[in-house]
């Protein structure tokens, strides 16, 4: 069994697009209300939902390339001051963050993620399966198992994964939470450096809010994370469209043409309103 830790930051070598989506601190409550749709709870709780678990992922990918390398490597710094065990023999990663830690970008993260994998992440058919002991990003803890499976037809090139979550639950600090299962297809589009790497998503979700109301999500135009926008600051994707349906009423999201910002408009009815995602913290 090989245990490293290591005490500096970088920027890394294969982890994609930083995602957490901030709702803000500037009030009591961050959910503005829109229209028939009543509250944006599902669509906010969908975006936590969807930028956590894509920030376990980038963590995911990040762990397993340092855990896995020969030689001297920096690690990413979405593990600053996580201790990484690898079982090589029973093909394990724990990725502790302990009591946590608070990278670059201002994410706070404590407890484990998890990961047994069958192969090197990059031959195709091989699969890591994800869970969690008491992790927590910023103030909301996560919970579920992940699946992801790597469906490319060779190892140059994009990689694509199929992503399956069950059992998926953020709970917040006042004990309300959101639920989430999902199946996408995720796409890493490496580019020369590791901040020009994008990544993408297809597929569907579905889930029950913080307010007790079911919904489903269904992404129409793929789904456009970049990390140099991350670098900036700007979490939530910058392109695609999808489609959060609550109850009998349909709200589109849209992301934008691919410039870096916090913007989104989401259309209810035929009336399109623009919002800005803040800064801060999940919470």
């Amino acid at each position: 069994m090989n245990r490293m830790k290591a005490n500096f930051l970088g920027l890394g070598i294969v982890a994609m697009t930083l995602v957490l989506v901030s709702c803000g601190d500037e009030s009591e409550d961050s959910f503005t209300e829109f229209g028939e749709f009543g509250s944006v709870v599902s669509t906010e709780d969908d975006a936590v939902s969807e930028a956590a678990f894509e920030d376990i992922d980038n963590i995911t990918e990040a762990g397993v390339a340092f855990a896995n390398a020969t030689g001297r490597v920096e690690r990413d710094e979405l593990m600053a001051c996580a201790e990484i065990t690898h079982d090589s023999e029973n093909k394990t990663i724990v990725i502790d963050y302990g009591e946590g830690c608070t990278d670059l970008r201002g994410r706070f993260r404590s407890g484990m993620i998890l990961i047994s994998y069958t192969d090197h992440r990059y031959v195709p058919g091989a699969q890591r399966t994800v869970t969690f002991d008491n992790f927590v990003i910023d103030s909301v803890q996560v919970e579920g198992t992940r699946t992801i499976t790597n469906i490319s037809e060779d190892t140059l090139g994009a990689i694509t994964f199929n992503v399956v979550l069950e059992g998926g639950q953020l709970t917040f600090p006042d004990g309300t939470f959101a639920t989430r299962e999902a199946n996408f297809t995720r796409t890493w589009e490496r580019g020369e450096e590791p901040l020009l790497d994008e990544g993408s998503r297809e597929g569907s979700a579905s889930g029950v809010d913080r307010d007790g109301n079911d919904y489903s999500v269904v992404i129409v135009e793929r789904i456009i994370f970049k990390r140099d926008c991350a670098r900036m600051r700007y979490f939530i994707p910058v392109a695609g469209v999808k489609e959060v349906m609550r109850g009998d009423v349909l709200a589109v999201v849209d992301y934008g043409d691919g410039t870096c910002d916090n913007l989104y408009t989401v259309t209810v009815n035929g009336e399109t309103t623009e919002y800005e995602f803040g800064k801060g913290r999940l919470r």
